[in-house]
């Protein structure tokens, strides 16, 4: 599944399986010579495949910017919920494929979920993050994510998702995070007792009265990588 223009009706996903025949675009969602502007620059999260199913954000000249997802094929290629009511959009930003489920940064500074359903697309935690949340990654049973230079963590519950407590409050960073393997997640982080270094965060047990993975950083303090 990629993007394409064509002067008949602008910027659009299209989809191949290597061969001019099956070479077609999926749909017109903004009808016309419109593009649904379903790129992947900016915040937009771009494509997202959760199983079968692929996710991406699209603008069909009426809702604005919202969730849409595709199985590949032009009758299944629909938009999943619009999430703000009217033409100003609810697109989503920063995403990553987690538990069978899309997480997704959306409008109201929360996490969401979506299934590819209407009925199966709502807020996860919403209200407690001081800024936009960034960097969505899966390392395992966890998906980590950055807000106002914090670490946060969740494991797909609402008392599962804390801020990491582990960096001091001084900390810049984190960003760059990587998935190392199943369990271990990497990043840059600057903290007052190690200068800049490359961290890595394992899982630990999590609920609301635990800091969360442990964080150490990969090199002795202030040693240079």
């Amino acid at each position: 599944i990629f993007y394409a223009y064509d002067d008949t009706a602008g910027r659009e996903p299209w989809v191949t399986d290597g061969t001019p025949a099956g070479t077609f675009r999926l749909a017109d969602i903004n009808s016309g010579t419109g593009s649904s502007n379903t790129d992947d620059t900016g915040d937009n999260a771009g494509f997202v495949q959760v199983g079968a199913q692929m996710f991406f954000s699209a603008d069909d000249g009426t809702t604005g910017r919202e969730l849409w997802v595709t199985d590949g094929t032009v009758a299944g290629t629909r938009l999943v919920t619009e999430i703000v009511a009217g033409s100003g959009g609810g697109y989503f930003a920063q995403a990553a494929a987690f538990q069978n489920l899309l997480y997704f940064a959306a409008p109201g500074i929360g996490l969401w979920s979506s299934d590819g359903t209407a009925g199966g697309t709502a807020p996860l935690v919403e209200g407690i993050f001081s800024g936009g949340l960034r960097e969505l990654t899966a390392v395992g049973d966890l998906l980590y994510f950055t807000s106002s230079g914090r670490l946060w963590v969740s494991d797909g519950t609402v008392p599962g998702t804390i801020e990491v407590a582990s960096l001091d409050s001084t900390s810049r960073g984190p960003e760059a995070l990587t998935a190392v393997n199943s369990n271990v997640l990497a990043f840059w982080a600057e903290t007052s007792a190690v200068g800049r270094e490359i961290f890595l965060a394992y899982p630990s047990s999590l609920g609301p009265d635990t800091e969360g993975p442990i964080v150490l950083p990969i090199t002795p303090p202030n040693a240079p990588l």
